[in-house]
């Protein structure tokens, strides 16, 4: 089978044809072909492995979409940092690891958007250390996985919130993946880490409650949105009206009430993208 890819070339072909035509050349192209997902099939509770097998939000979601779209679904686990290099590279057609919709991003990449979620600090059970805002990251060393939109936020932070007011900074290490930082408190070697809300409260699970959240609320709350090729209009279009149809039908809603997500408002996509007026 070609990849959904592939239709770009076609997709230009017929450019000269009226928007029906194109509409109807792309939902009749798109049937038989596969949508190649690049994944980080290691960050519950978007995507990881069951039995050898994706699971998560982002592949239930996925397999309703091209259930819609009437497409076959492939996962390459790629590592979360490589996930918009392996895009643009042509390694698949979809970056799939509930990744953050923001102004930079969307200069490089198109992008999806479909759940809403933000951050939680996470520390050790019981620890002298419960941060609760970003004031109290200053002179802690602080974990998280390597990419991160909060990232710059933080390292900003650490520069105005703390060294500018006559604090410690804030001592950020980046590592590959959300179970490589998570590792860091039990080794004792970070005060703090900074991790996806959703992610955090399965983390918390997962781990027999030896780690906790210690933010009451989430903070720096971000849109999350499949990344796509920009020159991969067609794949974009049809997604929409994938996305579309089962809002229409009540599955989208029930998805994200079980993974405890919300829906980003046009008002708060437009902020993410930049495109806010």
């Amino acid at each position: 089978m070609k990849t959904i890819s592939s239709m770009v070339c076609a997709f230009a072909c017929v450019l000269g044809m009226t928007a029906t035509n194109v509409n109807a050349a792309a939902e009749t192209s798109l049937q038989k072909n596969t949508l190649s997902v690049g994944a980080d099939l290691n960050y519950p509770p978007y995507d990881y492995f069951v039995d050898g097998k994706p699971a998560g939000f982002d592949p239930s979601l996925l397999a309703l979409l091209a259930k819609k779209m009437n497409v076959e679904l492939t996962f390459s686990d790629t590592r979360f940092a490589s996930l918009l290099l392996g895009l643009k590279s042509n390694r698949f057609d979809l970056a799939s690891a509930g990744m953050y919709v923001t102004p930079e991003r969307a200069q490089q990449i198109n992008f999806l958007p479909y759940m809403k979620t933000g951050v939680s600090f996470v520390v050790l059970k019981g620890s002298a250390n419960q941060p609760m805002t970003p004031a109290d990251l200053c002179g802690l060393r602080v974990s998280s996985i390597q990419g991160a939109a909060w990232i710059p936020k933080l390292t900003e932070f650490s520069k105005t919130g703390c060294v500018d007011q006559g604090k410690a900074p804030i001592k950020l290490s980046e590592f590959p993946s959300s179970a490589e930082a998570v590792q860091t408190l039990f080794a004792k070697t970070a005060d703090v880490q900074t991790e996806d809300a959703a992610v955090a409260a399965v983390a918390v699970k997962n781990t027999s409650g030896r780690i906790e959240i210690s933010s009451k609320e989430i903070l720096y709350p971000v849109v999350g949105g499949y990344g796509l090729r920009k020159d991969n209009q067609v794949l974009l279009a049809a997604m929409t009206k994938a996305l579309q149809a089962i809002k229409n039908s009540g599955e989208y809603a029930a998805l994200l009430k079980e993974y405890n997500l919300g829906e980003p408002s046009k008002e708060e996509i437009a902020a993410a993208m930049g495109t806010a007026n």
